[in-house]
């Protein structure tokens, strides 16, 4: 459940914000692709 909050959430917020909310948080990563297709990961996302 926390997962699809977490989605939606990131869904209507700006990909920067979005991903500096994940990596306030504990225990999640996100991988993030824009709407001009820039690519942005939390800096513990496997494998980036």
């Amino acid at each position: 459940m926390m997962a699809d909050g977490l989605a939606t959430a990131l869904m209507v917020m700006d990909a920067k914000n979005g991903k500096k909310l994940i990596e306030s948080m504990s225990g999640f990563e996100a991988y993030l692709i824009t709407k001009n297709m820039e690519k942005l990961v939390t800096s513990s996302f496997p494998n980036s």
